[in-house]
């Protein structure tokens, strides 16, 4: 018997709450007497869909607030504390797949997808804890993964969407330890449904014809989020550099029949990537190499954690490693290379470490991880010559 008593009353934040999934989300809870805080960009669909849920034991607010803004976020959190009261549940509903790849892909989209699928995410399950914390709350914080944060799927141009819940897969337990570690009764659960009929697919120009003919429906993950909330409090359901290279490594290698060249870059600006690549090829001739070797760690965690530290480490880890890896397939794939590409990634991007204030770097190898597979898949769709490990 499913019973959600204990939150009768209470207040759910649900994120991405104007469309689909969230929509059904936010129906079931508000019927099950929940007060529900729906944020979304077009606040006027939740508007419009707590006229219809007036007469329910519950009730549901509107927020606007734009997901990629961490200042939003911030603010409509304290609105909602201020409005409503303290918040007892979280489902990070929010996500997008944009159409793009990895050969020919804008970073604009790599980026929004991200910022979108898991940093928003991260700042409001952040702000959410705080205030749980303040007040001991036995909360519960709920995100709506998918299948692909667990499988690579080969799906022609939806491909950081993977990546970006691969990531989330990796969050989700990275959370479960950060919570544990400082004894807070706040529950995390996952929630990973396959392909549900929403207008989701649409939004990202999937085409019908690699769908499944059957399909979920939003209320089918509602119920989902339902049967996790009912269960029991204690239960959790589940290189270029930077700088340029010291000048005794010219001098080690000097008479070795291959040849350095250094090259200043800051991997975090797209613009000093891409005018390097080309710089490279101008001086030195056409890549047949790429090893993707950058890559930081900064301490930092899911509770407590800084946005900027959080965007530094998937910048470089993930973002860079997708431009630079661009960069090159395009020489080799106008030239007919027979290229490598090498991604140096990390057991952390296949199990999790429960290892304090390292919190993200796992869910940006777990990104990579995924990348990888992403990457044989598009290079294999467009039939290049090109390996990748």
């Amino acid at each position: 018997m499913l019973n959600l008593e204990r939150f009768v009353g209470k207040v759910a934040v649900v994120t991405g709450a104007s469309s689909g999934i969230g929509v059904a989300i936010v129906e079931t809870l508000v019927k099950h007497g929940i007060v529900v805080a729906g944020i979304a960009r077009r606040a006027h669909r939740v508007v419009a869909t707590a006229g219809k849920l007036k007469n329910e034991p519950g009730k549901l607010h509107a927020y606007k607030c734009d997901l990629t803004v961490e200042d939003e976020i911030i603010s409509t959190f304290k609105e909602i504390i201020s409005d409503l009261g303290d918040i007892h549940i979280l489902v990070n509903n929010a996500g997008l797949m944009l159409h793009t790849d990895l050969i020919n892909g804008e970073t604009a989209k790599w980026k929004k997808c991200f910022d979108t699928n898991v940093l928003a995410l991260c700042i409001a399950s952040r702000e959410a804890i705080q205030d749980m914390k303040t007040k001991d709350t036995k909360g519960h914080i709920i995100h709506i993964n998918s299948t692909a944060g667990h499988e690579v799927l080969n799906m022609p141009n939806s491909n950081v969407y993977g990546p970006s819940k691969y990531a989330v897969t990796a969050i989700t337990m990275t959370m479960v330890y950060d919570l544990e570690r400082e004894n807070l009764p706040i529950k995390v659960t996952s929630v990973s449904p396959g392909y549900v009929k929403t207008e989701f697919q649409e939004v990202a120009n999937v085409p019908g014809s690699v769908l499944p003919k059957l399909g979920l429906n939003g209320v089918d993950v509602a119920e989902a989020v339902i049967f996790a909330l009912s269960t029991r409090p204690e239960v959790n359901v589940i290189l270029i550099f930077r700088r340029i290279i010291r000048m005794y490594l010219f001098q080690e290698l000097k008479d070795e029949p291959g040849k350095l060249y250094a090259y200043k870059c800051d991997m975090t600006v797209e613009d000093e990537i891409v005018s390097t690549f080309k710089e490279i090829i101008n001086e030195l001739g056409d890549i047949h190499i790429l090893v993707n070797n950058a890559g930081l760690m900064l301490e930092t965690d899911l509770i407590n954690g800084d946005t900027e530290m959080w965007k530094k480490c998937f910048d470089t880890n993930v973002i860079a490693l997708c431009i630079a890896t661009r960069e090159a397939i395009q020489n080799m794939k106008t030239k007919g290379t027979r290229g490598h590409i090498i991604h140096l990634n990390s057991i952390a991007g296949h199990e999790i470490m429960n290892f304090p204030k390292t919190n993200v770097y796992g869910a940006s190898k777990y990104a990579v991880t995924a990348l990888t597979m992403t990457l044989i898949n598009d290079l294999a769709n467009e039939e290049l010559p090109i390996k990748v490990t």
